[in-house]
């Protein structure tokens, strides 16, 4: 942990501050703001110790303690000071994470501010990753990966200077710097996510309940109000993903948030859409959700859009994203999830009955069409498993909406609608230092199908056809046939949801 070091000659006792009520009543903001401009790049030690001219040195923290024991008012001041001296998203990551480990060690004295400096340090760091787009991030860690396993062994003395060259234009890149901070500010939180919500018992780990809690709802918080109005953030969610992993009743509040969230009419279109979006990806990422819980959702997704078709849906009803949002929405994140999660809930005891109870056919042949707006590659997911599963036929109105497909002119709203429907909140983590928390097997679920498996699966469809030779796709063509012998084999699940989530 860094902290600063204040060189102190007080002109006032703590005397006479006390014996002061206008001086005890604030505390001047330009000694707190020279303080904490200190506090960004200096370091210094926990303890105060006599200097040669006879001052008192004080750690910047225990300077604090002091201030605030003496002026009721300085958290205040403290805290909208931690706000106004924050680092620029431009500053040095050495810099920003300095000043993060040290604002997080204010709310192990000053308890009452953890829920204002987590939302501080959540919105700043979600500056950040609002600039790193998922093409910037892939980008960085294809070159991280490619600079760290050479092809030749041959070649590795020479290879050693070419990485040290290539990582410091990495690092020196305006997007490599981001990215570097980035990941070292997620790996700030993680481990202090940790070290507040567990307590060392000897060799073994206990979860701390009443600390979880707390933390949870401070976080829930700051998501509810920074992240969800948010699109396309990367890696900041994670820090909901992994304190959800400690516990599944957290897991299911933050289920219900979200399900609150996007029943909110009052809400904007965007949050909405991304309360369901995150919904989704959670119960499909997350290995810590169980079955059970996913019905549940699932079933009450389900009974809101068939509400939804019921009480608004003309009989002359065409798709509109921009009308029709949250239903789209809805509809995304049911088939998204039904696709992917199908095997478990299939095996499940009463799987594939309370599947068809869904009624997805009613959804999939309504007039509002959903298979038209949603993704193409869910779409072709959700038809490949559903017509497996023998619960729904999607094949005759993909046909359909494939060959009615046109050109049109957009407004703005419909373009907004088509940035938000390819949104998948937990995709893969790839920050390569703090990723070790939340991307192990344990806790996050990996979609993934070699080239062999899938060269297996074309090839027994072909011999069961008599067909020999042919290598080209054609999903299209099955709603033509009634027919399920080649539902199983024509896609699967990973390998199409990997593609789809890489463009």
């Amino acid at each position: 942990m860094y902290s600063s070091t204040l060189v102190v000659k007080s002109h006032l006792s703590a005397q006479r501050l006390r014996r002061a009520p206008r001086l005890r009543a604030q505390l001047p903001p330009a000694a707190v703001r020279c303080e904490l401009r200190r506090l960004v790049c200096s370091r210094g030690a926990p303890w105060r110790h006599r200097d040669t001219r006879g001052g008192t040195r004080f750690c910047a923290h225990a300077l604090r303690r002091a201030v605030v024991r003496i002026v009721p008012l300085a958290p205040a001041v403290i805290l909208g000071q931690l706000s106004a001296l924050y680092p620029h998203r431009t500053r040095a990551p050495h810099t920003q994470t300095c000043f993060l480990q040290n604002a997080l060690h204010v709310t192990t004295y000053l308890p009452a501010l953890r829920g204002d400096v987590v939302a501080i340090v959540v919105a700043r760091m979600l500056q950040i990753d609002a600039l790193l787009t998922r093409r910037d991030v892939d980008e960085m860690r294809a070159r991280s990966v490619a600079m760290t396993t050479p092809d030749d062994d041959d070649d590795q003395i020479f290879e050693m200077e070419e990485l040290h060259v290539a990582d410091t234009k990495l690092q020196t890149s305006d997007k490599g710097q981001l990215f570097a901070c980035l990941d070292d500010l997620m790996y700030v939180m993680f481990a202090y996510i940790h070290a507040t919500c567990w307590q060392h018992n000897g060799d073994e780990e206990t979860l701390n309940w009443k600390a979880a809690s707390s933390l949870y709802r401070e976080l829930a918080a700051a998501f509810r109000r920074v992240v969800l109005p948010t699109h396309e953030s990367s890696h900041v969610q994670y820090l909901a993903f992994y304190i959800c992993s400690f516990r599944p009743t957290l897991a299911d509040a933050f289920l219900d948030l979200l399900w609150k969230g996007f029943l909110d009419v009052n809400a904007s279109a965007v949050a909405r859409q991304n309360c369901a979006a995150y919904a989704a990806s959670l119960l499909v990422r997350a290995r810590y959700v169980a079955a059970a819980t996913v019905r549940t959702v699932l079933t009450a997704m389900a009974a809101w859009i068939h509400r939804y078709i019921d009480g608004g849906v003309d009989a002359l009803a065409r798709p509109d994203r921009a009308a029709h949002l949250a239903f789209y929405a809805a509809c995304q994140a049911l088939f998204y999830v039904v696709a992917f999660r199908h095997e478990e809930l299939a095996r499940s005891p009463g799987g594939h009955a309370w599947l068809r109870s869904l009624n997805l056919q009613r959804v999939v042949t309504c007039q509002l069409n959903p298979l038209a707006v949603c993704p193409a590659a869910v779409v072709l997911q959700f038809a490949s498993v559903t017509r497996a599963l023998q619960i729904a036929y999607c094949y005759t109105v993909v046909e359909h909406n494939a060959r009615n497909t046109i050109p049109v002119a957009r407004d703005s709203r419909a373009s907004l609608a088509d940035a938000l429907a390819s949104f998948f909140p937990f995709e893969p983590y790839v920050l390569p230092k703090s990723r070790r928390f939340v991307a192990t097997p344990t806790l996050y679920r990996e979609f993934k199908l070699s080239k062999p498996d899938a060269e297996k699966g074309r090839k027994k469809m072909e011999e069961e056809d008599g067909e020999e030779g042919e290598e080209e796709d054609d999903f299209l063509h099955y709603g033509s046939s009634p027919g399920f012998k080649r539902a199983h084999l024509a896609l699967s699940p990973p390998l199409l949801c990997d593609m789809a989530m890489s463009l």
